[in-house]
């Protein structure tokens, strides 16, 4: 009874470990710190000694080297091994998952002279978002060591999986956030004035430097641009008078009318008028 009890505590403590490896994965969104949570977490699974995450960019050119089990000396001369790149390419297009008894042997077969330091085992899985490809995920064990089971392939697996998501997660916020910087610093210098209203209440969220300037004639210089939408009435082309405080300029003309070119007036109560072009 008691050898059954201990048999059945291994998948336990493994499935315990696995869900709080999960769990610290999930709890940062700086992907350097995911990727060594989740090659740390792989390894502790599995037992490996060492493990090894290779990332590429969006042309396929290495990107990201994330080790586990290794010394910082041996990270470094791995990293700057000049056949590394290769290596992962040839290991890529093998059959997923990649299991290597004899890596020593198996380098020498190709080629390579490079000892990996003790690694006897290798097990590698390829990192697919999406049928993407980000990169690879190598375990590896000494000779005498850990014998990768099929459980391991599957952990391997998973953790390929997060950590494959967290590379595509953190490339989709860069360059959201490139193309939002891009497009704003094209809006404040654009000599036209632009100005972004919130589609629901109608309120100007932000607006460039040329909207300053063209609503400057109309503003009192003691009191802030966005107090002239109390006073401010917008004349259209054809007569219509509206008064921003009460119909909102965005909800005037966010009823699916295309304008393009309209010549508009905007005048405030002592007289001073100013007129402007409108697209919406």
């Amino acid at each position: 009874m008691d050898g059954r009890t201990q048999q059945d505590d291994v998948p336990r403590e493994r499935f315990s470990t696995l869900c709080a490896a999960m769990l610290r994965i999930g709890g940062s969104l700086d992907v350097g710190t995911v990727l060594q949570e989740v090659v740390d977490g792989a390894r502790a699974l599995t037992r490996a000694r060492y493990g090894m995450i290779a990332t590429v960019d969006e042309r396929v050119h290495p990107h990201d080297f994330i080790t586990s089990g290794l010394t910082a000396e041996e990270h470094r001369q791995l990293a700057d091994w000049t056949d590394g790149p290769r290596l992962f390419e040839h290991l890529r297009g093998l059959p997923s998952p990649v299991k290597i008894e004899d890596a020593p042997k198996y380098l020498r077969s190709l080629g390579y002279a490079h000892r990996l330091f003790d690694a006897k085992v290798f097990l590698g899985m390829p990192m697919h978002h999406r049928d993407v490809h980000v990169g690879s995920f190598f375990l590896a064990a000494e000779e005498g060591g850990t014998r990768f089971s099929d459980e391991d392939e599957e952990i391997l697996k998973l953790f390929a999986l997060q950590a494959a998501a967290a590379v595509t997660n953190a490339r989709t916020y860069r360059d959201e956030r490139r193309a939002r910087a891009d497009l704003e610093a094209l809006v404040e210098t654009s000599p036209i004035g632009v100005v972004v209203f919130d589609a629901n209440t109608g309120i100007p969220v932000s607006y460039n430097r040329e909207t300053e300037r063209i609503v400057g004639a109309l503003s009192d210089p003691n009191e802030p641009t966005e107090q002239l939408l109390d006073m401010v009435t917008f004349r259209r082309a054809d007569g219509r008078e509206i008064a921003l405080d009460e119909f909102p300029i965005a909800g005037q003309l966010g009823t699916g009318e295309t304008v393009r070119a309209e010549e508009i007036v905007l005048s405030v109560p002592d007289g001073r008028s100013v007129a402007a072009l409108i697209n919406a």
